[in-house]
């Protein structure tokens, strides 16, 4: 098992980093939303990794806390889970609102991340509950089937750009990577015209 790799980063795609440590290159799966946290090539780097292994191939998937580790490990726990899917979760949405969309059983922005349907979402949610660290889940005690005012009309809001972004054309998943990148510009009081207008600017 190899648990984090310290060395040289050498190369990096959209998908893979290459670090190289005591003469070796690894290649190291990591998620789209960690490139801006890398350091720039021929810079020292540390991750934390998590070694998959099958019959056929051997894939190391990097991070860059223990953190985020841990919750890729608690992800792919899930049968039917695998790395690829882990990878695209850890990426789309932060490990808080992860936790908290679990918890309140948020089937909605579960299944907003590209590559995650409802019967997934409703395995997330079902199996993540007593997975979860107690540390992860201090933070938002009480939460267990709750859902706010302001998260409804949220989601509210999303469902309703959506169908409107449909009938423009778009795909589901054009529309799941737009819904991602411009939350954190959504309010519950932002009306369907401007919530458009921000979804397009992210398309």
């Amino acid at each position: 098992m190899i648990h984090y790799i310290s060395g040289e980063l050498v190369h990096k795609t959209e998908d893979y980093l290459v670090v190289e440590a005591h003469g070796v290159g690894y290649q190291i799966f990591v998620p789209n939303a960690l490139h801006h946290s890398l350091p720039g090539i021929g810079e020292d780097l540390k991750l934390f990794t998590y070694h998959h292994i099958r019959e056929d191939q051997q894939s190391l998937f990097g991070f860059l806390n223990q953190e985020d580790l841990n919750i890729f490990n608690i992800l792919t726990s899930i049968n039917g889970l695998g790395p690829k899917l882990g990878m695209k979760i850890i990426a789309a949405i932060s490990t808080s609102d992860l936790v908290k969309a679990i918890l309140q059983g948020d089937i909605y922005t579960l299944t907003s991340i590209s590559g995650v349907g409802k019967k997934m979402a409703e395995r997330l949610i079902v199996e993540l509950k007593d997975k979860l660290p107690k540390t992860l889940k201090a933070d938002f005690t009480g939460l267990e089937n709750t859902t706010t005012s302001d998260s409804l009309q949220l989601r509210s809001l999303e469902q309703d750009l959506t169908l409107a972004l449909k009938t423009l054309g778009y795909s589901t998943e054009e529309i799941k990577r737009s819904i991602f990148k411009a939350r954190p510009s959504l309010q519950p009081e932002t009306s369907l015209e401007d919530g458009v207008k921000v979804l397009l600017k992210h398309l």
